[in-house]
């Protein structure tokens, strides 16, 4: 280290000699010319001409050294020293030379080139001072040569001039000396501070880029397990493919999900499952080497990779499933996960970097689907199902405006008179012909949050057919979703369709999914109690298939559950228990129960005699337009909903 501070301080050393040799070279050519051949008396002239051209080759010769070593400082500061060297070999033969040119031509210079030397030497010693202040020996050195032994001997002279410029040279000497030796102090500190302001720097710059690649990695990789996350995975991506699109290469995007690693948290808790994460990790580092690693969120994968044929391809991913699947023993337990990858292909399938991810995304889900812990390569069914899912989007945003979508009417049967007791309003969508399933269309506006303005539109037309064109006694039963009621705006929004459609609130039944229950616990007992307080009354549909149970039924202002199809289809089985089960739980609470896909007579009977209140399915009619609703509604007396029961 100290080592390396002395070169540098030699570096610079020469560097500030050579940099400042010009002007000096320039003034000592200049005055070499002027007292060689200036003032040169007749008897001395060839002997001073010889001095003036030996002194004019030295300055040369100098100055060629001065280039030459300016530029190889630049390249190799080890070379410093030897530079030093050379221009100090340079100045004390010039100064010698002026030296012996006051000494030898003392005796017959006349006292105006007595006077000129002494001056000019002053001048030169002096310009020495500022110009040779990088090294304090040479700028003393030069100083003394130049100016000590001339003075000297004029000061031994009897003539009283001589001996006054001798001493006023010898006291300019001390002078030039003394302010050289200031200046070269003053120099060297100036390049020590100049070396440990440098130094300081260095640090700090290390410092900063220490933190820099700190502050990069706490925003680009994921924490756990060291692989880029999600928004640097997708810089580096389009990086790549700008890469592979110049040179034409195939890539392949893959995302990974973990098959089982649910159950490893829920069974063994989450430091088990950070710690498979984190082997995962590890193992996708060494089968994908070469391969962009990061962690979507969770427990996805994503992997981007170059390609040579699809078959390879799928030999890789093969070999990546297999390892991923091979057991590990994690503190004491030997945890066990597969893995389903969908993959994506540039450009076969995408040019851009979310589109890619995207389809290899739905490629894995797809694959999951059919069967996990296998490779699902998007294809022209998926490309398909894209295409038609972006058609329904941008179709269902102006569906309405269109007259496309109209409501069904399916019938609520009373149980015990086997009359129509309600009606359920159904949102269907024709689009150029093709009926639209509700269970395809209505996600994707939930998706899109189209689900809001479908849902208004529902409310308002079903209220005022159910005011204008059903008896008074029936009731409208009207499904809901969780996104409609997380609206600040809802109870606003449904008090104006019940006063402009003029529909009693009593008749209005909304059906809220059982799986809303679990959504939102804080927000879904204040939107029952106010939709209470309205006056319309509230349906659980789908009932015994998700999260709701006796703790939380009880404190919820509910009217009726409706039992989830899938127990009347399995009457014969455990669905008979279950319903057994729903039967006394809604006598405790006071709750009416509705079965719905009831589509035999001996469901209807079964049904009956467990005690239900309310019957709908095919059995008794399907879903049917306003016409067809009518004429059936003529043909049978309605008992309303909330008849008390026999």
């Amino acid at each position: 280290m100290e080592q390396e501070k002395t070169l540098l301080h030699q570096r610079d050393m020469a560097q500030l000699l050579y940099g400042n040799s010009y002007p000096g070279l320039f003034i000592s050519t200049l005055a070499s010319w002027v007292l060689a051949f200036g003032f040169a008396p007749q008897a001395m002239a060839l002997s001073k001409a010889h001095w003036g051209y030996l002194m004019l080759g030295l300055l040369g010769l100098r100055l060629l050294l001065s280039h030459y070593w300016r530029g190889r400082l630049k390249l190799e500061p080890a070379c410093a020293p030897c530079a030093i060297r050379h221009f100090a070999i340079g100045l004390l033969l010039t100064a010698l030379m002026w030296c012996f040119f006051c000494l030898y031509y003392y005796p017959g210079a006349s006292q105006p080139q007595l006077t000129s030397s002494i001056i000019v030497m002053a001048a030169l010693a002096g310009g020495g001072a500022n110009v040779l202040s990088g090294h304090k020996g040479l700028a003393l050195s030069y100083a003394f040569i130049l100016l000590c032994p001339y003075s000297l001997l004029l000061m031994r002279s009897p003539l009283p001039h001589e001996h006054l410029l001798g001493s006023i040279g010898l006291f300019f000497c001390g002078i030039l000396m003394y302010t050289a030796k200031q200046s070269a102090d003053f120099t060297a500190n100036a390049i020590a501070l100049k070396h440990q302001h440098e130094r300081l720097l260095g640090e700090l710059e290390e410092k900063v880029a220490h933190r820099t690649r700190e502050i990069y990695l706490l925003s680009n990789r994921d924490p756990l397990t060291g692989l880029l996350n999600r928004g640097a995975f997708l810089e580096s991506l389009r990086a790549l493919l700008q890469w592979h699109n110049v040179r034409q290469a195939p890539l392949a995007v893959l995302f990974v999900d973990l098959d089982g690693f649910k159950k490893i948290n829920d069974t063994l808790g989450h430091d088990l499952g950070d710690l498979a994460l984190q082997e995962v990790a590890k193992r996708l580092r060494e089968q994908a080497d070469g391969a962009q690693l990061g962690r979507w969120g969770g427990d996805e994968f994503i992997l981007a990779i170059p390609y040579v044929s699809l078959p390879a391809l799928e030999q890789f991913v093969t070999r990546l499933i297999g390892r991923l699947k091979d057991p590990s023993l994690t503190q004491g337990h030997s945890l066990k996960l597969g893995a389903t990858v969908g993959t994506a292909l540039f450009p076969e399938h995408g040019v851009t970097a979310q589109g890619l991810i995207q389809l290899a995304d739905m490629a894995m889900y797809e694959q999951k689907r059919q069967a996990r812990g296998r490779l699902g390569l998007f294809n022209d069914v998926l490309a398909e199902q894209i295409r038609r899912e972006h058609r329904l989007r941008s179709r269902l945003e102006e569906a309405a405006v269109r007259q496309e979508l109209l409501l069904n009417y399916q019938p609520l049967i009373a149980a015990r008179s086997e009359q129509v007791a309600g009606v359920e309003a159904l949102l269907r969508w024709q689009l150029d012909g093709e009926e639209i399933p509700p269970d395809v269309f209505i996600p994707l506006a939930e998706q899109s949050g189209q689900i809001r303005h479908l849902g208004h539109w529902v409310l308002q037309q079903a209220c005022d057919f159910a005011q204008r064109r059903l008896p008074q006694t029936l009731s409208l039963s009207v499904n809901v979703s969780v996104v409609q009621l997380q609206e600040e705006s809802f109870m606003e929004r449904l008090s104006h369709i019940l006063a402009n459609s003029r529909l009693a609130p009593a008749r209005l039944h909304l059906e809220i999914t059982e799986s809303l229950l679990a959504s939102d616990p804080a927000l879904l007992p204040r939107t029952l109690n106010q939709l209470h307080n309205l006056g319309v009354r509230v349906c659980i549909d789908d009932f015994g298939t998700g999260y709701s149970s006796l703790s939380m039924m009880q404190h919820l202002a509910v009217d009726l559950v409706k039992i989830d199809r899938s127990f009347i289809g399995n009457l014969e089985s455990s669905g008979r228990v279950i319903i057994r089960a729903v039967m006394q739980m809604a006598d405790s609470l006071g709750y009416q129960v509705v079965a719905e896909g009831v589509e035999s007579s001996a469901q209807a009977q079964a049904l009956k005699d467990l005690g239900v209140h309310y019957l709908q399915g095919f059995y008794y009619a399907q879903p049917l337009t306003e016409p067809c609703l009518l004429a059936l509604l003529q043909a049978q007396t309605p008992e309303p909903l909330d008849a008390p029961l026999a």
